[in-house]
C-alpha cells in the first residue's frame, strides 16, 4: 500500500502539464498550497514511523503513528475545508436543474466506484504474484506497476476535468489523492493484526516517501512563483517532478 503514496499521483501532473499550452501551476488557485503542506506533513510521519516503529512502543497491535496519522488527516480537512469556506464559490446554480443534474452523476459516480473497488480487491494478490515471477522486489513493481494501475482512475478524472476547463478540480483531485492515500494506510495498520503494519515495510520505502515529499515541495514551490514558460512541454517544476520520479524508478530497479 505504502508504494501507492510514492509520488506517482503528484507525477500525473506532468501529463496535465503537457495538455495545456501555460505551465498548469500558473493556471489554477494558489488555494492548493494549503493541501500541499499537509500532504508533506503527512508523508513525513510515515517516513518517522517507518524509521522509528521498532523503537516505538506499540498500541494493542497498530503503531501509535497510525493514530497521529489519522488525527493529522482530520486536521487537514477540516483547514482545507476552513480555507475554502471563507473563500465561498461565484458560480450561481439554478436548484432544480442542478440537483437532478446533481442525482444522476452520484448515481453514475457509485456504479463506477463499485467496479473500481471490486477490481483493486484483486490487485495485490496479482501483483504479488507478478513479483515473484518475474523477480521485481515488491517495492520496485508496487512503485512502479501496481501504482500506475491504482492510479489510473485519478489520471482519468483529472483529464476529464482538465477537458472540461475544471484545472482547479483536476488539480485538487491529484492533491487530495495523495493526502487520502496516506490515510488510507493508517487504517491498514488498524486491520493489521500481525503487529504494527510499518515493521512490515522494507525501509526502502523511506527513499520513496523522501522523494515523495520532494516532489510536492516542488509543485508547491511552482503554485508560488507561477512559471510562464515551458521546456519541452513542461513547466520547470512538472520536469523536475517527473525526473525525480524517474530516477526513484532507476534506483528501486537497480535494488532489484
Amino acid at each position: 500500500m505504502i508504494t501507492d503514496i510514492a509520488g506517482f499521483i503528484v507525477c500525473f501532473l506532468s501529463v496535465l502539464d503537457v495538455m495545456v499550452k501555460k505551465p498548469i501551476t500558473s493556471l489554477v488557485k494558489t488555494s492548493h498550497l494549503v493541501t500541499g503542506p499537509f500532504s508533506i506533513i503527512l508523508l513525513g510521519t510515515v517516513g518517522v514511523a517507518v524509521l522509528l516503529v521498532h523503537e516505538t512502543p506499540d498500541l494493542l497491535w497498530f503503531s501509535p503513528f497510525g493514530v497521529v496519522i489519522v488525527l493529522l488527516y482530520l486536521a487537514a480537512m477540516r483547514g482545507i475545508f476552513l480555507h475554502e469556506k471563507a473563500k465561498p464559490s461565484e458560480d450561481k446554480m439554478d436548484s432544480a436543474k442542478n440537483v437532478k443534474a446533481l442525482t444522476r452523476a452520484i448515481s453514475i459516480y457509485s456504479i463506477h466506484a463499485v467496479v473500481v473497488i471490486a477490481a483493486a480487491l484483486f490487485l495485490p494478490y496479482f501483483g504479488e504474484n507478478i513479483a515473484q515471477k518475474t523477480g521485481m522486489s515488491d517495492s520496485f513493481f508496487g512503485t512502479l506497476f501496481l501504482a500506475i494501475t491504482t492510479s489510473l482512475p485519478e489520471l482519468v478524472i483529472s483529464v476529464s476535468a482538465l477537458k472540461i476547463g475544471a484545472l482547479d478540480m483536476a488539480m485538487g483531485n491529484l492533491f487530495g489523492s495523495n493526502v487520502f492515500n496516506i490515510f488510507v494506510l493508517a487504517i491498514n495498520d488498524f486491520f493489521y493484526t500481525e503487529g504494527p503494519l510499518y515493521k512490515a515495510i522494507s525501509d526502502t520505502h523511506l527513499l520513496s516517501t523522501l522523494i515523495s515529499i520532494i516532489m510536492t515541495a516542488v509543485v508547491a514551490i511552482g503554485l508560488v512563483t507561477r512559471p510562464e514558460k515551458k521546456i519541452w512541454r513542461l513547466s520547470q517544476d512538472t520536469l523536475i517532478v517527473l525526473i525525480l520520479y524517474m530516477l526513484l524508478m532507476i534506483i528501486l530497479f537497480l535494488k532489484t
